[in-house]
């Protein structure tokens, strides 16, 4: 019975790993594939799915945590939208659905290296 339960096991583990590894060599035999996680993310991205929050009414987000205001503020004052990015979280208002949604990791992220590549680049241009 133990001997079933152990084959059963190197079945399964053996159907789950994607990648077979090559024990003589120490290396893999084949490339890693794409995984569902990378498709997951295009298809969200292209049916506009962003993350949802527990905020019902955008009226009640204040007006400094809003889409809009964090723009306009990146163009009078990047530090100012660093500020706002790092301490929280902003909103947007999806009108397709009138749903309100955060900022993913992925928007924040490229907007605050886009800010500070232009500091930089500010810095650079004052100095030099």
């Amino acid at each position: 019975m133990d001997q079933e339960t152990n084959t059963q096991n190197r079945n399964v583990t053996e159907e789950t790993s994607s990648v077979p590894i090559n024990q003589s060599q120490g290396e893999m035999s084949n490339p890693v594939p794409v995984t569902d996680y990378l498709n997951t993310n295009l298809k969200d991205l292209a049916n506009n799915k962003f993350e949802k929050t527990d905020v019902t009414d955008y009226h009640s987000v204040p007006f400094y945590r809003r889409t809009w205001f964090v723009f306009i503020v990146w163009l009078i004052f990047i530090p100012g939208t660093v500020a706002i990015v790092l301490t929280g979280d902003v909103y947007r208002l999806n009108r397709k659905d009138n749903t309100v949604s955060k900022w993913t990791g992925k928007e924040k992220t490229g907007l605050l290296l886009l800010s500070f590549f232009l500091i930089v680049l500010g810095v650079f241009n004052l100095y030099f």
